[in-house]
């Protein structure tokens, strides 16, 4: 790995798990092991590095959905929300809710790109629940790109109420959704 994506994964993982706020170039520097100059020299400002961590998910995102296209809908969505377990499970937000919470503190370049990539994720989703409809695996008494939204709201809910000790509802939630959709 090289060291500017080490840098990035490290304030990924610190940015999921203590917000925007309460990280800075330091605490990357002792983690990854270089002088915090180091990291200014791959990412000036630290707007640079939040708007890089958004387009690593970003990338990663256009990759899942490119492998998992000609998957059926209800794995592809199954896998969605294992993300969100995963996460939950190590006591981390998503991107979108660890900005969230700091959002009035952040340049605007990252809000823009904070909602580019939120919008790339509802696509997704909408996508999934579609294909779900057309091949009659999905039966959605809502608009697609509604339920979408819906489903990754209740998903980032749950990420946040599982670092306070809800993580056994995950399972509970996860077949909601799933067999709401499925009736």
């Amino acid at each position: 790995m090289s060291t500017r994506d080490n840098i990035i994964e490290t304030a990924d993982t610190l940015l999921r798990k203590n917000g925007y706020n309460d990280f800075s170039y330091k605490d990357i520097s002792e983690i990854v092991g270089i002088k915090t100059a180091s990291i200014h020299y791959h990412f000036p400002a630290k707007t640079d590095l939040g708007i890089a961590i958004i387009q690593a998910h970003a990338d990663r995102l256009q990759q899942d959905t490119a492998k998992l296209r000609s998957r059926p809908p209800l794995e592809r969505l199954e896998r969605f929300i294992q993300y969100y377990y995963k996460l939950s499970g190590a006591g981390q937000v998503c991107v979108v809710g660890a900005f969230a919470s700091d959002l009035g503190a952040v340049d605007e370049n990252i809000r823009l790109k904070l909602n580019d990539f939120m919008q790339q994720t509802a696509n997704w989703v909408r996508e999934i629940l579609e294909d779900g409809q057309a091949d009659g695996t999905f039966h959605l008494n809502i608009a697609a790109q509604d339920k979408a939204v819906l489903i990754i709201t209740n998903l980032m809910g749950l990420a946040q109420i599982a670092r306070v000790g809800y993580l056994a509802t995950f399972e509970q939630i996860k077949s909601q959704i799933i067999n709401e959709i499925r009736k």
